[in-house]
């Protein structure tokens, strides 16, 4: 159910976003779209959280309704390969910062 978010908040998530270079978006698209949250995205790219702990916090209902209704084979390798493509754009993102590129700050309010 879609919940309205508050006009500051998303002035500020636009802001973070607007600010990163062409690179950083391109970690930035996997980090957000496969766990499908932009705060668990840009919560890894600030060095916040591990691409293993987004992810398993975007899980945390299918690993409910596996423990609930069983293990779905399927379901687990999907799951096995957006953590792997996560952990690929976080290993993109280091690779950047090991050469000297663009750090991500938050913006001034």
């Amino acid at each position: 159910m879609h919940v309205p978010q508050d006009d500051d908040s998303l002035r500020k998530l636009r802001a973070e976003v607007d600010a990163l270079d062409p690179f950083t978006l391109t970690a930035l698209h996997d980090l957000v779209t496969l766990p499908g949250s932009l705060i668990l995205g840009l919560a890894v790219l600030k060095g916040r959280l591990t691409a293993e702990e987004s992810h398993a916090l975007a899980s945390i209902d299918e690993k409910f309704q596996a423990e609930r209704w069983g293990v779905d084979d399927e379901a687990e390798a999907a799951a096995a390969g957006r953590l792997q493509a996560i952990r690929d754009a976080e290993r993109f993102w280091m690779l950047l910062q090991a050469q000297g590129g663009p750090s991500v700050s938050s913006p001034e309010p």
